[in-house]
């Protein structure tokens, strides 16, 4: 019965959207929020722009029927809703402060705190520091997507690239450190490589070592991601894997269908195991704003899903500093 009700709200929430007109922007619409945006030209003035990256939908997942945060793999709402402010100075320095909006930040009994974001970032000699609370660099963050205080440097070069941070766990008030390197192959393919070391990296639990492959792929209008994980603790048989892939066609102009498929196993029981197939569609209806319908099958049960996506950022002025 549940995937009869959602298959139902699927098609009748596409037929809705596919009635609307859809008028193209100079915004573009979000993605999640990268580690850094690397080496930029240095702007002639200074700008100080507002953001908003947030979602907002209805699934029928039992105890999750509103959802104010993105969905992710058919397990949880994981993708915060957020706003935030940045300064981009004329010598390319960047200060962000980003604040969550949606329950993962904003409910009674959550754990995680706020600012999501804020840091300082400036070019530094053929690369690019950052000091503050940023998002750690581990794979695609498909499976490790947390914000750490610490510092940062990146280089980036014409088909590669690297980053390492030195972060602090808040809770464990330990040192932890992260390193990605990536590698673009041919026209439109990357695979990269990333590491982390020190007790709690990965939501403060047992695990204190790990590593991450990670590949995208474009090949005639289809898009594929792909990222495995293998994370160590110092008992035998604590070890967590993570396996996903997702891909997507992106020929049809302003639609954007996808399959996926996520697995992942723990023998510490911190995560637990899951494992889900879904299938759905992007619907991008301005350049700022995207609709989400998906229906996926996981170990926990069938759930279906309807969000929206509003990502957009105005500047308020150039400042001429």
């Amino acid at each position: 019965m549940r995937v009869r009700i959602g298959i139902i709200t699927i098609v009748s929430a596409l037929l809705a959207i596919s009635l609307m007109p859809v008028a193209r922007g100079d915004d573009s619409a979000g993605a999640q929020p990268a580690v850094s945006e690397g080496s930029k030209s240095p702007a002639l003035t200074s700008s100080l722009t507002l953001g908003m990256d947030s979602y907002s939908g209805t699934t029928d997942m039992p105890g999750s029927r509103r959802i104010s945060d993105g969905m992710w793999a058919g397990s949880s709402a994981c993708y915060p809703s957020l706003t935030y402010v940045q300064f981009q100075g004329a010598k390319g320095d960047t200060v962000k402060v980003s604040m969550g909006l949606g329950d993962l930040y904003t409910a009674a009994e959550t754990t995680l705190h706020q600012p999501v974001e804020a840091y300082w970032q400036r070019p530094l000699g053929k690369g690019v520091v950052t000091v503050g609370k940023f998002w750690v660099p581990l794979g695609q963050q498909e499976w490790l997507y947390e914000a750490k205080p610490g510092v940062s440097m990146q280089w980036a070069g014409e088909r590669s690239s690297l980053i390492a941070s030195v972060n602090l766990s808040t809770e464990l008030h330990r040192p932890l450190m992260y390193a990605r390197g990536s590698h673009k192959i041919g026209s439109d393919a990357e695979v990269g490589v990333s590491f982390a070391l020190g007790s709690g990296f990965c939501s403060d639990t047992v695990h204190d070592r790990g590593m991450s492959l990670d590949s995208t792929v474009g090949y005639k209008g289809f898009r594929l991601y792909g990222e495995y994980n293998h994370f160590g603790a110092g008992a035998v048989g604590n070890a967590f894997r993570f396996l996903s892939g997702k891909l997507y066609y992106e020929n049809l102009g302003a639609w954007k269908p996808f399959v996926a498929q996520y697995w992942w196993h723990d023998g510490s029981e911190s995560f637990g195991n899951f494992r889900s197939r879904i299938c759905g569609v992007d619907y991008q209806v301005t350049g700022s704003l995207s609709l989400e319908a998906a229906l996926a099958g996981t170990s926990d049960g069938n759930t279906t899903w309807v969000q929206m996506h509003w990502a957009w950022e105005k500047p308020f002025a150039a400042l001429g500093l």
